[in-house]
């Protein structure tokens, strides 16, 4: 049985902070990218997060790159 109090539960204030790095990183995108960025779940990991939109600068994402150099 899977018990949810093993979760880690976040306060509105950490969740509130999230949301708003998550703002700012994602600044420089349009509003349909950023909006269909910010439904992903990995983007509430702020090291994810900073992950993608360093790559995505370095325009890894753009069919040029084999998945070998990204990672």
């Amino acid at each position: 049985m899977f018990v949810y109090s093993n979760i880690p539960q976040h306060s509105k204030r950490q969740m509130g902070e999230m949301k708003e790095y998550q703002e700012k990183l994602l600044l420089d995108f349009p509003d349909e990218e950023r909006s269909s960025i910010s439904r992903i779940p990995a983007t509430n990991v702020p090291e994810d997060l900073q992950l993608f939109e360093k790559l995505c600068r370095k325009k890894y994402f753009l069919g040029e790159n084999h998945i070998e150099k990204i990672i």
